[in-house]
């Protein structure tokens, strides 16, 4: 019986180190594709923001962003200065403080989100389709003419990534685990964007939309 005890647990062994090897090797390959994309990504961005100059609508965002004082700038956006809530101004801001007024510092929130975007697109789908689908849905906005606002000193930009990550939420929230957790992280996400621009309130149409298709099929 003793042996036939320890042959049992040697049979098992090699099988859950198989397993373990396997997980980290798909976990090293996740990380590779992920880095490599974000390498390409940032210095690809990274150079167009750099050379392209800023234009009105940004000079706008240049001019609001220099005001001293939170007071100063709801003052400026009261009589129509510009016309996004005053979170999108502090975030560029931020940037500057941090890297300096220039090309790609004040852009930086836009590169972030957009990556952000990418990634979140990639998980969403990697979940439900595998690996590859999810590596050309993380490529598909590259593509598309979202990708002018990837370095756009403008709200557009970070109203994707916001999106994007509010996306990785909601497909969390449908597991019963945490769920309260991912919705509340859901529901910051789709205000942080509210707070960036007014017609970011567009973006709860499709989430409505998946969760009444989710019901109709439940129902059927």
């Amino acid at each position: 019986m003793e042996i036939e005890a320890g042959s049992r647990v040697s049979e098992k062994a090699p099988e859950a180190n198989v397993k373990r090897t396997g997980s980290w090797t798909r976990i090293n390959k996740l990380l590779l594709l992920l880095v490599g994309f974000s390498a390409i990504y940032f210095a690809d961005v990274g150079l167009r923001a750099s050379e392209k100059y800023f234009w009105a609508d940004e000079i706008a965002t240049l001019y609001v962003c220099r005001l001293p004082t939170l007071g100063s700038l709801w003052e400026a956006l009261r009589h129509g200065l510009d016309f996004n809530p005053p979170f999108f101004y502090l975030l560029t801001n931020a940037s500057q403080s941090i890297f300096g007024e220039g090309l790609v510092s004040t852009r930086l929130p836009q590169i972030l989100a957009f990556w952000t975007l990418c990634t979140s697109l990639f998980q969403f789908v990697r979940r439900g389709s595998g690996t590859i689908a999810g590596f050309i849905a993380m490529l598909l906005p590259l593509f598309t003419t979202a990708f002018f606002y990837a370095y756009e000193a403008r709200p557009h930009g970070v109203i994707l990534g916001f999106c994007g990550l509010a996306l990785v939420c909601w497909q969390r929230s449908l597991d019963q685990s945490r769920r309260r957790a991912w919705l509340l992280a859901f529901a910051a996400c789709l205000l942080a964007a509210f707070l960036m621009h007014c017609y970011a309130l567009l973006i709860v149409a499709p989430f409505v939309l998946l969760n009444c298709s989710g019901r109709f099929k439940r129902g059927a």
